[in-house]
């Protein structure tokens, strides 16, 4: 499972930065046939994750640890997510927070959802 988290968060990462297998590969100081394999699914071994997980900036043990990324499962993507981006990560928390202190309400959270729709052309 931890190869499927690892696959789902260089996916990502390659896609918001624009990064080919070569570009990883010389950012993680492994080849490019690694990141290949990573990306495909595959599993790597421990210096290996170590290399790449500091490139990502996110722990080795959550990544052993993770979810199990799939198309059915919608936590693991906004883990994934929410793990890329401390800054997303922080505001989430924080606006979670207020909620939970009665600080805020759901009406906010659906205002903040309806915003993403209309920027994704949601219907």
């Amino acid at each position: 499972m931890a190869s499927n988290t690892l696959q789902l968060l260089v996916q990502e990462k390659m896609k918001m930065d624009n990064l080919s297998l070569r570009d990883v590969a010389r950012k993680t100081m492994t080849s490019h046939t690694t990141i290949s394999r990573i990306v495909q699914g595959g599993s790597v071994d421990l210096a290996t994750l170590k290399h790449v997980c500091d490139w990502l900036d996110v722990s080795a043990a959550y990544v052993i640890d993770g979810f199990w990324p799939d198309d059915k499962n919608l936590e693991a993507k906004v883990a994934v997510l929410l793990e890329l981006n401390p800054k997303l990560r922080d505001v989430f928390s924080e606006a979670m927070s207020r909620y939970e202190k009665g600080e805020g309400s759901s009406q906010a959270i659906m205002d903040v959802l309806a915003y993403a729709a209309f920027r994704f052309e949601i219907d």
